[in-house]
Parts: C-alpha cells; structure tokens; sequence
C-alpha cells in the first residue's frame, strides 16, 4: 500500500489531501482507468483519520473541536462525494464538504445539473410510498442541496448562514472547471478544518 498520507498530521491536512487525490486518481475524473489506485487511496485514508481520533484543533470560529472518527460518516461522504464526480456536473456546480456534511450549489432549477443529481437515490432508504428516498435534500434557507450522515442530530442554529456553518466546521471545496470535454478539477481549496 502506497503512503499518500504520510506526511498529513491533521484531520484538516487528511482531508485536503484526500480531496486532491480524488481529482488526480479517481476514474470518472481523470480519464484513464485508476479504480486499483483509488481503492487503496480510499482505504489509507480511512485508516489515517483513525489514528487521528480524538485530535483537537482550534476552529475558525476560535473554539477548539475534537475530532471523532466515526466511519460510516466518513465512508458515506465519501461515497457521496464519489456520485457526484460520476454525474459530471458543469463547471459551474461546487461540491463541498463542511465537517461531515456535503453541499451542491450552482444547481440551475430545471437545468440538467438538477435533473442528474436527482437520479441520486439512497440504496436502503424509501419514502412513505415505497419508492426510494433521494439521496441529496434541497436546503430552502442555505439555497443549496445538501447530504447529511445517518443519525444526525442537531448541533447547530437552523437559521446560521452558511458562511457561519464554514466558519465552524470548516470547509473543503472542490473547484470543478472543462477541459477538452473531461472534468478535472483544480487543487481543492482549504477554507477551514473539521
């Protein structure tokens, strides 16, 4: 196994690192067949943010966080974060990962960026008509789709704005951009950490 997260010695420096190896490695972004190199990148970096349980760093917000390692939140972003690359979206849709949470904004009502992601659907999750649930929800205040992890409770003020919610938790963009009709993206932004 390859040690892509030698060097990373916060959940923050994880996380980015994470991000930007999704973009270089991942099959449906990078044009070339990588699923192999993605699987091990997919499993070191579940194994690195559990040797970094229990790490306390200082948020934006000025208050210290601890993170917790809880691996279905973070095998369930990832998977999120994974459909999303396989829409290819356009250019103007940003992909963000704020603490456990993930967000799609640049979604044009009635655009075909909304009518892909609302093929998303939850495997083991239906409605109160048998059909399945949609995997990501429209949030009606913070304007954008959102995937939340199983079991959430609220921790946070609903009427926050989402420049507050980033300023908390953190925020980990991916900048999508076309180029010769492949999707790439540049290297994801670090805004903040867990």
């Amino acid at each position: 196994m390859t040690q892509h997260f030698q060097d990373c010695k916060t959940v923050a420096e994880v996380k980015t690192m994470y991000k930007h190896l999704c973009f270089e490695y991942h099959p449906d972004v990078s044009g070339y067949d990588s699923t192999e190199t993605m699987q091990e990148i997919n499993a070191e970096y579940l194994i690195h943010l559990k040797s970094l349980d229990g790490q306390v760093s200082k948020g934006f917000d000025g208050k210290d966080h601890t993170y917790k390692y809880d691996y279905a939140k973070e095998v369930g972003a990832m998977d999120t974060i994974d459909k999303l690359l396989q829409l290819e979206l356009s250019s103007a849709v940003e992909i963000e990962l704020l603490g456990s949470w993930v967000w799609v904004s640049g979604i044009v009502y009635k655009s075909e960026d909304q009518t892909k992601l609302q093929t998303l659907k939850h495997a083991d999750k239906q409605k109160k008509d048998g059909q399945p649930a949609a995997l990501m929800n429209w949030h009606g205040k913070r304007k954008r789709y959102y995937w939340r992890p199983d079991g959430y409770r609220k921790a946070w003020n609903p009427n926050a704005s989402f420049d507050d919610l980033k300023s908390a938790y953190g925020s980990f963009k991916f900048e999508q951009e076309q180029s010769k009709g492949a999707r790439h993206a540049a290297q994801p932004a670090l805004i903040g950490a867990d």
